[in-house]
């Protein structure tokens, strides 16, 4: 029994606190999140097939209900979409997209559900992102969050809001994603120069 006790110790499943005894850990290791990199990437790196769910594209205009960064181009051609994005089966996370499609027509003929955005901008219309600005904050899950999500109303979720920028600065692509937090923690590490 201590052999297999000691088995289970060695394989990170159980730990054993002295005084108080042999415990089951905690198995709810969170996935890393890396703000370099694009959601359908960072599945791959960890061991997870991602895919996606459209909820919903539409192609339209930017306008009011549009992200802030896009409000000065009021009127400019975009590509909407909302997808429930997963690592493997595990639904981790609600994004709202929108992408200018002035320099990248015909961009809606592609499936979402399978495909990168990043990936299809840079090898379709060789149009790479180099900058990615990043919002972080913490929100409560509202009841559609939450169903979609497979969390409790009012969990905590991960908010990133980002920007896409191309080489000459022009902005592409600006999001705003959902993330289990369960599932899901923001982390950095920083150099201090003297």
């Amino acid at each position: 029994m201590r052999m297999a006790i000691s088995g289970l110790v060695d394989d990170g499943l159980v730990e054993r606190f002295p005084g108080r005894g042999t415990f089951v850990s905690n198995q709810s290791e969170r996935l890393n999140f890396y703000l370099d990199r694009s959601f359908s990437q960072q599945m791959r790196e960890m061991g997870y097939t991602p895919h996606s769910q459209l909820v919903n594209a539409e192609s339209g205009q930017v306008g009011e209900g549009s992200p802030r960064a896009l409000q000065k181009m009021t009127g400019a051609a975009c590509l909407r979409l909302e997808r429930l994005r997963f690592g493997d089966n595990i639904p981790i996370s609600i994004q709202s997209t929108t992408v200018l499609t002035e320099k990248c027509a015909g961009i809606e003929a592609h499936d979402f559900s399978q495909e990168s955005l990043y990936e299809v901008l840079a090898r379709e219309y060789h149009l790479p992102i180099v900058q990615i600005q990043h919002v972080v904050r913490a929100v409560a899950a509202n009841p559609q969050q939450a169903e979609m999500l497979e969390v409790s109303t009012g969990m905590p979720l991960l908010f990133v809001g980002t920007t896409a920028f191309l080489e000459n600065r022009q902005i592409i692509e600006c999001s705003e994603s959902f993330y289990r937090a369960d599932l899901y923690e923001y982390s950095t590490t920083q150099k201090i120069c003297d």
